[in-house]
């Protein structure tokens, strides 16, 4: 038994030794280095700015840490504290299969002055020639594989790519004007022009198992299109782009009219055909008992709003689409709307669209003037009217897109809930910003800083700057980056509180 525990000891201290420590950017003044979780600095502040960047490997979860640095305006790259790249280059981007670096051609600003020079993960240059674009091409018979092709200025080509080794072990076409590669029906064929304007070859790509390589064959033409041309080849490729197909027809609600009659009021719809000759004329009886009555269309601030298709009008009316709309209308002097077949009561002093509901159905600012104080209050209702939040908050403020939360005011403290009218943070804050989206909010609370953002990362006020953004690390460890009154980006924080920097 004793020796059964000594094992277990042994291997969890094997295993706690070789688990990989997240490091985190660590500015120490105006420089940058490495900290581990605890705080303690394992790369030595040097550098301008450090910008972490994890790449999943191939068929992977796994993520590894690299990090860009800069210093004197120029770029280096880092693999946890091991140097990669020295900051000599230009702008660096890494991914799971290359590192490339967008060098720009001197005394060249305009599109199409820059290239690219493309790198394995181990910072090796794959090819002298830098090119302007790489694209990576499927081919369905052989999933595993990686293929790429280059297009520059008489550098375009197509390669096979092991992404184990990080080499290039074959080149199907190099040093040409254009190549284009193209997976049709499981057999792969390439246009190639040795120049811009020559007459571009055909080839067909055949994998040989013995060799892991392509035999390349050249054809006469290639048999989906036949005498066809390099361009058309690559039109076709891209036809998955393409737009929405232009042979249906629509209908869209041209005008609308309400005739009041003596129980109530109809509609009239004219609606206006595509691809169909004549005017539709649709009659809505409505059971709506109203001093006046008004049509009003779903939007909000900037932005118009969409909803889930209205079955009441839609069966009503002969159309295939209508834009979506609602109406308002005042008795004894209150509002009230009729939504989706349905009247919401007359109690309110006014009722104004909010925005869309978690469900996609509209919801509605309602305001409500007190007999006690004459204050104006306000609250949340959805389309049959029941509460989403209750009449009694002194300010809603909502986004003018379609940011999932809004802000509640009640006296002088603040909250914040969601679209389906859940309290995210309750009504108990000094003061919350929010991002001019709503996407994210700041929140504020004698004098310390928290967060929440759209996916309700959340953060309860604690750091002595604002929070921009939660950035997740290795080993599902997060910090946040916190900045200053003028957004500067200041450096990081753990969930406790601990600061990834020194000011000096």
């Amino acid at each position: 038994m004793k020796k059964l525990i000594l094992s277990l000891l042994m291997l969890f201290a094997f295993n706690t030794t070789n688990a990989q420590s997240p490091l985190i950017p660590y500015r120490l003044g105006k420089l940058w280095g490495l900290a581990d979780t605890t705080g303690t600095i394992k790369l030595t502040p040097a550098y301008d700015a450090i910008e972490l960047d994890q790449v999943k490997r191939v068929g992977s979860k796994e993520s590894i840490p690299f990090f860009i640095t800069q210093k004197n305006k120029k770029y280096g790259l880092l693999q946890g504290t091991s140097t990669i790249l020295t900051a000599k280059h230009y702008r660096l981007f890494i991914d799971s299969v290359f590192i490339q670096e967008n060098r720009q051609i001197e005394n060249n600003h305009t599109v199409g002055g820059s290239r690219t020079i493309v790198r394995n993960l181990k910072g090796t240059v794959l090819f002298p020639d830098s090119i302007m674009e790489i694209t990576p091409v499927k081919y369905s018979k052989q999933p595993q594989m990686m293929m790429f092709v280059t297009f520059g200025k008489n550098c375009s080509g197509a390669f096979l790519y092991d992404h184990k080794k990080q080499v290039i072990t074959q080149w199907f076409f190099q040093k040409m004007a254009y190549v284009y590669l193209s997976d049709q029906q499981g057999r792969l064929y390439a246009t190639v022009g040795a120049a811009e304007k020559s007459k571009p070859s055909f080839y067909e790509l055949i994998y040989n198992i013995a060799t892991n390589k392509f035999d390349i064959k050249q054809l006469a033409a290639l048999p989906e299109t036949r005498g066809g041309t390099g361009d058309a080849l690559y039109k076709a490729r891209n036809m998955e782009y393409g737009g929405v197909s232009g042979n249906k027809g629509n209908n869209l609600m041209f005008e609308k009219k309400f005739i009041k009659t003596r129980d109530g009021w109809s509609q009239v719809t004219i609606t206006m055909r595509y691809r169909e000759k004549g005017v539709k004329s649709d009659t809505i009886k409505l059971s709506l008992q109203a001093d006046s009555i008004m049509l009003t269309d779903f939007s909000s601030g900037r932005f118009g709003q969409y909803h889930t298709t209205d079955s009441y009008w839609t069966k009503a009316t002969d159309t295939i689409y209508t834009y979506q709309n609602y109406l308002r209308y005042t008795k004894n002097g209150k509002k009230g709307v009729f939504v989706e077949g349905k009247p919401v009561p007359a109690l309110y002093n006014d009722l104004i669209y909010f925005k869309s509901s978690a469900a996609g159905k509209p919801i509605f600012l309602a305001a409500q003037i007190s007999d006690k104080d004459h204050k104006t209050y306000w609250g949340v209702i959805d389309a049959q009217g029941r509460e989403v939040q209750p009449v009694i908050y002194d300010e809603i403020i909502r986004s003018n897109g379609s940011g999932p939360m809004w802000v509640l005011k009640k006296g002088n403290l603040y909250g914040i809930a969601d679209n389906e009218g859940k309290i995210v943070f309750p009504v108990k804050y000094d003061k919350i910003v929010p991002e001019e989206s709503f996407l994210s909010f700041s929140i504020i609370h004698q004098g310390k800083f928290g967060y929440l953002d759209m996916y309700k990362n959340r953060i309860e006020p604690k750091f002595p700057y604002a929070v921009n953004r939660k950035l997740p690390m290795t080993n599902g460890y997060a910090v946040f980056e916190l900045k200053d009154s003028g957004g500067k980006v200041l450096g990081f924080a753990d969930p406790k509180g601990f600061l990834y920097f020194k000011n000096q």
